[in-house]
């Protein structure tokens, strides 16, 4: 008379449910989407619960009701089974697995012929026992009482299995009160298309007016704006957040959301620190494998205040003439970097490149200055923050004008005839070195001389520059009388 094992059983009656009697993995809401869901009968766990549903057996010799409406919480679906109905299946499987102990350990000891006969008899009474208890199992399944969020329902139509498929649909519904706000999933034969023109063209508009999948798309801004400059989202951690309750959106459905909000220019999407536009050509099919996904960080834009955009404006016409500021600091710090850089540090670099080729003794006029311009705009665009960035612009307001205005006489002379007749008078100089030497003692040939060094080594020799052909002349001629 072998003891039972009450583990061993509860496993067992775990199996035969799991395998014969509800045997399905997933359960598909709507066509929509699968949901997984963690099993167990009675203590009898089926893997670890990894799953946000679950779907609990309990017997009323091991739970009583109200503990079964208690524990019908957070996504479990209970399926109750009556007291009465729980011997039908459990002596049968107690009593096959009490063979199968017995036979195992007779099985290892000598016997004669008659016993092993008798034992073999035996083990095949095991699968007689086995499918009573599944036929019984199945009878007490279809008088289960379900609970669902603490509340009783005595019974659903059909088959046991559509009647557990038929408690999940109202589980769901019940656990993902939002997930109606995605009223157009993505086809996932489709994804990668769909995703790339929402990226494109924006999520699509319904007849109604609204935006396809509006409320979801709201419910991401949301999130991720009460989160800026506070926490770091990552795309899987966004799609973890969305998948649970009461979302429930499935992965595509998220990274829909992220491309429309990118096109939208709502958020700002980084992949491994590099920005990320909605025109990328892999941005998409790198958001669609799993193990890409940390990779990419998402954070909310804010719209500008009307005060800043009017500042940045006064600023962008007064230094650059440009009149499309943008409205979100991303785009605005677009567009600074790229004026700044179009009409102030590329001039600036041209300029300081063609001063690579002045002679020492006869320097351009106002190199300093050209250099702390352009080391001030370097300090201005290495600020990597948006927001920093365009607050720094309007601080620099007063320099912008000061830049304007210095740059004016820098530029006509480097861009003008001025360069020309600077670079003439200073090789005139060099080429007539030893005759200017020889003729020392020539009062006008050494004033003349040094009226021009006096305008070449000027700091700001704009307003006598145009003197130097004059002198240039003279000067010749002065020479040709010694």
């Amino acid at each position: 008379n072998e003891p039972i094992n009450e583990a061993n059983v509860q496993n067992e009656l775990q199996k035969l449910f799991f395998d014969d009697v509800v045997s399905m993995r997933a359960y598909t809401y709507q066509k929509v989407r699968n949901f997984d869901f963690y099993k167990k009968f009675n203590g009898a766990d089926r893997g670890t619960r990894t799953q946000e549903l679950a779907l609990l057996v309990y017997t009323g010799d091991d739970y009583s009701i109200d503990q079964a409406r208690a524990d019908a919480n957070s996504g479990n679906l209970i399926l109750y089974i009556p007291e009465e109905y729980v011997e039908s299946f459990y002596n049968p499987m107690a009593y096959a697995q009490k063979i199968t102990v017995y036979a195992s350990k007779k099985m290892g000891s000598s016997l004669t012929e008659r016993q092993r006969r008798i034992l073999e008899d035996k083990r095949q009474q095991v699968s007689d026992f086995e499918l009573k208890a599944k036929d019984a199992l199945i009878e007490a399944a279809s008088n289960a009482i379900y609970f669902i969020q603490g509340q009783e329902y005595p019974s659903f139509t059909g088959s046991i299995e559509n009647q557990v498929k038929s408690a999940f649909e109202k589980l769901i519904m019940n656990t993902y009160g939002k997930l109606s706000y995605i009223t157009t999933p993505i086809n996932v034969k489709d994804a990668e298309k769909t995703i790339s023109e929402y990226a494109l063209s924006g999520i699509p508009f319904e007849l109604d007016g609204l935006r396809r999948n509006h409320n979801a798309y709201d419910d991401v801004l949301r999130y991720l704006d009460e989160r800026r400059g506070r926490q770091t989202i990552h795309l899987k951690g966004l799609i973890e957040q969305f998948g649970k309750a009461p979302n429930g959106w499935n992965d595509l459905d998220v990274i829909g959301l992220v491309a429309g909000l990118l096109h939208d220019h709502k958020i700002k999407v980084t992949y491994l620190n590099e920005m990320v536009a909605n025109d990328d050509k892999q941005f998409v099919s790198r958001m669609l494998k799993v193990s890409e996904r940390e990779k990419f960080i998402i954070e909310a834009v804010v719209i500008v205040p009307q005060r800043i955009r009017k500042d940045v404006m006064d600023v962008m016409r007064d230094a650059f003439e440009f009149y499309e500021v943008g409205e979100t600091y991303e785009e605005i710090a677009k567009n600074i970097r790229e004026q700044v850089t179009k009409q102030y540090k590329e001039p600036i670099a041209n300029m300081l490149n063609k001063k690579q080729y002045e002679e020492s003794q006869y320097p351009y006029p106002e190199g300093t200055t050209l250099l702390r311009i352009r080391n001030s705009l370097d300090d201005l665009l290495s600020e990597t923050n948006s927001e920093r960035l365009v607050e720094d612009f309007i601080d620099m307001e007063d320099d912008f004008k000061k830049w304007s205005e210095e740059l004016l006489d820098i530029r006509s002379f480097y861009h003008g005839s001025a360069l020309h007749h600077f670079d003439e008078s200073v090789q005139l100089l060099k080429d007539r070195h030893d005759d200017i030497d020889i003729a020392s003692n020539d009062e006008t040939v050494q004033s003349i001389k040094k009226k021009i060094i006096a305008i070449l080594t000027e700091e700001k020799t704009y307003d006598y520059i145009y003197e130097l052909p004059i002198l240039k002349a003279q000067l010749k001629e002065a020479l040709t009388k010694n």
